[in-house]
Order: structure tokens, then C-alpha cells, then sequence
């Protein structure tokens, strides 16, 4: 009686420990399926092609803030009564103003076409990463050369800045169109150039 007694507790803690394993391989298995399958969602709704758009709605955010502050910084840069008496005001007439915020668009118009066969001969990324080191760099060195230098050297400035954004959009189109598959182009390039307008209102 004691050995059928023992053999039935074993047999039915082995039973138990079989449904426990089945109970815990089967939740197992569904957590496993899952998890897969939320790989595949984030891979196939964010991939590389969403990160590249990205970085580059950044880079458009970045080039914007750089070409528009000085069309809101030169009013209290000249101005007495709106500028900050600790900050020096610089004595540029009317047509000066004008000439160095149009000095810009000088460059940007020469190196428009250019760009875009240099980007489809050499790629677009590296080109893209020296105009956009080669803006940031004279965009900090505006405020040094604005107070310590002639007004002409300050729109030398801003021509080298348009002349190295004239490398950006079509640096953008050509890396963008590698990236963005048929399907999907209008809504990536709609958001990558987005970042335009939103540069603009963050200056």
C-alpha cells in the first residue's frame, strides 16, 4: 500500500510539473512570437530610411536658423532704441542693411547647379557635412568680424555662408532619393523639408 501510495504521488506531481512545463513553454512561445513581431512592426515603420529623414530634416532646421538670424538680429544690431545697451550698435545705413542681407543669396546663387552635379560625382554626404561645417564656422564668426572689422568683411561672411547652403538642397534631394522608396517619397521628403519652416519659426 505504501509503494502504490508513493507511486501515485509521484505520478501525480510528475503530471503537475508537465502542465506547469506546457503552461510556461506555451506562454514562452506566445511572449517569443510577440516579441518578433514587434521587431518586424518598428523595422518595417521605422527603419534606416526614417532615421536618414530625420538627420536631415535636422540639417534643414539648422540651415534655416542659420540663414534667417540675421534678418531678426540686424534690427537690434543697428538699432538704439530696440538693441541692449550693453551690446555695441553698429552704424549701418539703410542700403548697407540691405546689401549684406542680400550678400547671402549672392553665393547661394552660384554654387546652386554646380552642387547638384558635384553631388550625383562625389555623394552627397561629405559635401553636405563640409557646407554645413563651412556655414557653421562663419556663422559663429559673424559676431567678431561685425564688431571688429568693416561692414564689407561682414558681407564676405555672409556670401561664404550662401555659398556653402547652395550645397544643401541639392545635396538633400540627391541622399533622400536613395533612401526614400516610391511609395513613401512625398511623405519623407514633405517632413525632411519641413524642417525649413520650422528653422524659421524656432530663429
Amino acid at each position: 500500500m505504501i509503494r502504490m501510495r508513493s507511486f501515485y504521488l509521484t505520478q501525480r506531481f510528475l503530471r503537475n510539473m508537465l502542465m506547469k512545463m506546457s503552461f510556461f513553454s506555451s506562454v514562452w512561445l506566445k511572449c517569443s512570437k510577440l516579441f518578433c513581431r514587434t521587431i518586424l512592426y518598428w523595422q518595417t515603420c521605422f527603419g534606416s530610411r526614417h532615421c536618414q529623414a530625420f538627420m536631415t530634416f535636422l540639417c534643414m532646421v539648422l540651415a534655416y536658423s542659420m540663414r534667417v538670424n540675421l534678418s531678426v538680429g540686424i534690427v537690434a544690431m543697428t538699432n538704439s532704441k530696440g538693441s541692449n545697451p550693453d551690446f555695441m550698435v553698429l552704424p549701418w545705413s539703410t542700403t548697407r542693411q540691405g546689401i549684406i542681407l542680400s550678400s547671402f543669396f549672392w553665393g547661394y546663387l552660384i554654387t546652386q547647379i554646380p552642387a547638384g552635379h558635384m553631388a550625383r560625382k562625389f555623394g552627397p554626404k561629405y559635401l553636405l557635412f563640409g557646407a554645413m561645417l563651412v556655414c557653421s564656422v562663419f556663422t559663429l564668426l559673424s559676431p567678431f568680424i561685425a564688431e571688429n572689422c568693416s561692414w564689407m568683411y561682414f558681407c564676405l561672411t555672409r556670401v561664404v555662408q550662401g555659398l556653402a547652403q547652395g550645397f544643401f538642397f541639392p545635396c538633400v534631394n540627391t541622399h533622400m532619393a536613395k533612401w526614400a522608396p516610391p511609395p513613401e517619397r512625398s511623405r519623407i521628403f514633405s517632413f525632411v523639408f519641413g524642417g525649413t519652416q520650422f528653422g524659421t519659426v524656432v530663429t
